[in-house]
């Protein structure tokens, strides 16, 4: 069979740089809105994390560790004492990554919201007809 396009011809994959980090490097170990993986959901982890902290753990997380960070060692503790891999990701990515997070936990919330709504408008769950 000889193929009817080649690569070159082939349409551009339209993803943004922080989908493509957080899939290939993060999706693993981490969902956002969708519960714990291997490490935590990270839905609404801006919110729960200092700016600093969050953007050193992306960036040496092993050395928070090693380091006795409080918040790393609690990490590590609860998920199965599975290290966070160092990704090396630069501090432009580490700031695309904390906007990408931000973008998705307010997602979430909407959704959620929009959940809560449609649950209280109809609490029993009936459908009318």
């Amino acid at each position: 069979m000889v193929p009817t396009s080649s690569y070159p011809q082939a349409a551009p994959i339209n993803i943004s740089k922080a989908k493509f980090i957080f899939e290939s490097r993060c999706a693993s170990r981490h969902t956002i809105g969708n519960g714990d993986r291997i490490g935590p959901d990270l839905a609404g982890v801006i919110e729960r994390r200092d700016s600093a902290w969050l953007q050193r753990y992306l960036q040496e997380p092993e050395k928070m560790l090693a380091e006795g960070d409080p918040i790393a060692r609690t990490l590590f503790e609860k998920y199965r004492k599975v290290n966070m891999p160092n990704l090396n990701l630069g501090t432009d990515d580490v700031s695309t990554m904390a906007s990408y997070l931000t973008e998705q936990s307010n997602e979430v919330s909407v959704k959620t919201r929009a959940q809560q709504s449609a649950a209280q408008a109809n609490p029993e769950g009936r459908h009318h007809h």
